[in-house]
């Protein structure tokens, strides 16, 4: 915010975008002792053996729904999941998780909603549509050797590159080896079909995009999924 208006709260991020808050996500480090730090707005196959790893300690911070699920973290996620399911009169099928600046923390928010949506039961992938500068792999700990980029291209089939259960109950697709096109490959209609594809075989598809104002690639994909999450800090 402006020195004159100081920090913008959800009420100004709803007066200045019209779209309604889903949630507001506090600062994981300082959800007992501070103020919420983020703001959340909606616009309108074979197993690879990690599939315990969650029973173990050392799970990532950034997990907090996994790592910590009776904080306030853990809670307002589980608060977004609730308010965009119920969002529009059919629970949307494909879900775009983007911000407008890098480090809003826009996939913190698509692992941590993802990981709320697949812990009510229903079958959800995650995909790292950020082929630009993914980092859900990272926070996940698994291999980024193979993902979505070899699919656009043709080099690989879905079966080929899904990692399953890699939260409990989610599975998860990769951006793969960063390629020389990636605008091209967001916005063909391969991408269109792997949406579909993945519609079809789970309940709910939560997609982490680039950040809006730096590339379209955000701006592309919100054009073939069923609602947008934006996420602001």
């Amino acid at each position: 915010g402006s020195a004159d208006h100081g920090p913008f709260n959800a009420e100004d991020v709803e007066a200045l975008l019209g779209v309604p808050t889903l949630a507001t996500i506090p600062h994981f480090s300082r959800a007992r002792s501070r103020p919420p730090a983020v703001t959340v707005c909606a616009p309108g196959d074979a197993r690879d053996g990690r599939g315990d790893r969650w029973s173990h300690a050392g799970t990532a911070a950034e997990l907090v729904i996994v790592s910590d699920p009776r904080s306030s973290g853990a809670e307002a996620f589980r608060t977004l999941r609730a308010a965009l399911l119920f969002a529009t009169t059919a629970p949307p099928r494909v879900v775009l998780v983007t911000s407008a600046s890098p480090g809003e923390g826009k996939t913190v928010g698509a692992l941590n909603l993802a990981g709320a949506l697949a812990a009510t039961g229903s079958r959800v992938v995650l995909v790292d549509a950020d082929l630009r500068r993914p980092a859900c792999h990272r926070v996940l700990g698994v291999s980024n050797g193979t993902g979505l980029a070899d699919i656009l291209s043709g080099a690989a089939g879905l079966a080929g590159v899904v990692q399953c259960n890699v939260m409990p109950g989610l599975d998860f697709v990769a951006a793969g080896p960063t390629p020389p096109d990636a605008a091209e490959l967001i916005g063909s209609a391969a991408m269109r079909g792997v949406l579909e594809q993945m519609a079809d075989a789970y309940d709910v598809v939560v997609v982490d995009s680039s950040p809006v104002l730096p590339v379209a690639d955000a701006t592309t994909l919100a054009r073939l999924v069923d609602g947008v999450v934006l996420v602001i800090k």
